[in-house]
């Protein structure tokens, strides 16, 4: 995505020069998956139910008609926790 301008509005990220969505995401309180839907383990799904009861919990889903990210996964949503600018996490997880 090098060199390409972009922007955000309602969850949804847009190549500006062409308002092209690229990328979703959303910001949860909750871990969103019941334990049917995605395979994790007990200790994973512990750390993610933390994370995202403290806000900071992102889903995000690549369009696949973007030619920006052509990496052959099919599933549409990946999980993504936030960083301070130091790289350290955002807020203290127990």
């Amino acid at each position: 995505m090098s060199g390409k301008s972009v922007y955000s509005k309602d969850g949804i990220v847009y190549l500006k020069e062409t308002n092209q969505k690229i990328m979703q995401y959303t910001f949860h309180n909750q871990f969103p998956y019941p334990n049917s839907e995605i395979y994790l383990t007990s200790s994973e799904r512990a750390v993610l139910n933390a994370i995202a009861a403290k806000g900071d919990l992102i889903t995000y889903r690549i369009f696949k008609n973007d030619s920006l990210y052509n990496d052959s996964r099919n599933e549409p949503y990946w999980f993504l926790v936030r960083f301070k600018d130091d790289d350290t996490p955002y807020r203290n997880y127990n």
